[in-house]
């Protein structure tokens, strides 16, 4: 059983939690799509805010956690967060970026949600991942 399944009570694998991965760079969306199925999540993904809007919109399932770039032409990371919530009022949040500091984000964060400065490795996401979901 990998670490996103869990075992319901009659045995059974619960499904893998679904991250929506939101990034303008498809090279961040790679590797992000590597580590997270790596270890088991279900990923979908979407280069700018309103292609987000859209995934969320259309996913039927339940959408666990967002991780979401600040800084993206268009429609910033915080402005789809604000979009997003009142579509899915219980995902999780995780915002990364190279540009903002974790203080000056933190102060418009539900608790719920959580900052990753870029770069990162791949283990720290997963570690990061881990936390929220297990919130």
């Amino acid at each position: 059983m990998n670490d996103t399944s869990k075992q319901t009570r009659s045995g059974k694998t619960a499904r893998p939690a679904t991250i929506l991965v939101v990034d303008d760079s498809k090279e961040n969306r790679e590797l992000y799509r590597a580590a997270l199925h790596q270890k088991g999540y279900q990923v979908l993904f979407a280069e700018s805010g309103e292609n987000a809007l859209q995934v969320c919109s259309t996913h039927k399932g339940v959408l666990h956690l967002a991780v979401i770039d600040v800084v993206m032409p268009g429609m910033s990371g915080l402005q789809l967060a604000t979009k997003l919530l009142p579509l899915r009022p219980d995902l999780k949040v995780l915002f990364v970026s190279a540009f903002v500091l974790q203080g000056a984000l933190q102060s418009r964060l539900r608790s719920m949600d959580g900052h990753l400065a870029k770069p990162f490795p791949a283990e720290q996401l997963i570690t990061k991942v881990r936390e929220m979901l297990a919130s």
